[in-house]
């Protein structure tokens, strides 16, 4: 049986899609906001203040929060496979889709390698593509969501305190040793899922708790927005891409002018409604091939 949806749930969904937005237009008048967050030094090679990684962080905790609140009775092989089943072909075909519109507008992003072109694919690992790593990062939270929701339900405090242990212990060793080894040299914590793995445990154990607002959201607009938010994720980027093409206009402070931020936010709000309108067909063809499934 399907929970009511919250309103708490949904408004951190376009709070969240809001900030890693704005951390990616970078120039305008966003820029000095982001400068304001951003702070260049780690504090115990931890801690990187951006509106990007706040949004990234949010979208951690609704993951862990929302799982927890409608998949928590996972206790059979059939209810395991039906997880599984749903939250896989829930990310994946959209996500692929999303590549396809990339290798389109821009194709200079996608990877030509078969080590590259398996690594986009699957999500896992940093690409010059930059929504890649959260989809290896989301996809690795959903594999291990059953074991640790079981652990939450039988020991909350045992497995949340772990649960930090391990964040803390493996942000300090990625950003001091593994920048190589994750393949990128600026905040290499955030594609490392260790590193990520307090603000999808928090979110669990909060609903495990009883600690979040359980107003129904009952508004069709933040019900809309909130659908819409991940695909938003999706096409963002490749929007930005078509628009400004070359990593250095993309990045630049005065490359942004006010038509262009208007023509930016059409786009997005156009192409994710489609996305999001292809994602249903799709999800009702998986549907009707694993009954019960979804």
């Amino acid at each position: 049986m399907n929970k009511d949806r919250l309103l708490f749930f949904d408004i951190l969904r376009i709070t969240a899609i809001f900030l890693i937005v704005v951390a990616h237009l970078h120039g305008l008048v966003f820029y000095n906001i982001e400068f304001f967050l951003y702070n260049p030094e780690h504090y115990f090679n931890m801690i990187w203040f951006t509106a990007g990684t706040v949004g990234v962080a949010l979208f951690l905790f609704i993951s862990g929060a929302v799982l927890e609140y409608a998949h928590r009775n996972i206790s059979t092989i059939r209810d395991l496979a039906r997880f599984y089943y749903r939250r896989l072909t829930r990310i994946y075909p959209i996500y692929w889709i999303s590549l396809l519109i990339t290798f389109v507008v821009a194709p200079v992003y996608i990877e030509t390698s078969t080590a590259g072109m398996i690594s986009q694919l699957s999500g896992f690992m940093s690409s010059p593509f930059h929504i890649q790593w959260f989809i290896g990062l989301i996809v690795f939270m959903y594999l291990i969501f059953p074991v640790l929701s079981k652990s939450m339900d039988e020991y909350p405090y045992i497995t949340i305190s772990v649960i930090m242990l391990i964040s803390v212990i493996s942000t300090i060793f990625v950003n001091t040793y593994g920048a190589g080894f994750v393949g990128i040299d600026q905040q290499p914590d955030r594609s490392f899922p260790l590193c990520n793995l307090i603000e999808f445990g928090l979110g669990m154990f909060c609903v495990q708790q009883g600690l979040y607002p359980k107003t129904i959201n009952k508004s069709g607009t933040v019900r809309f927005l909130a659908d819409m938010s991940f695909y938003m994720f999706l096409i963002h980027q490749p929007i930005r891409y078509a628009l400004y093409g070359t990593p250095a206009n993309i990045w630049s402070v005065n490359a942004w002018v006010f038509p262009t931020l208007i023509e930016f936010i059409i786009l997005v709000f156009a192409a994710s409604f489609v996305l999001m309108k292809i994602d249903q067909k799709i999800q009702i063809y998986f549907g009707s091939i694993a009954p019960g499934y979804l």
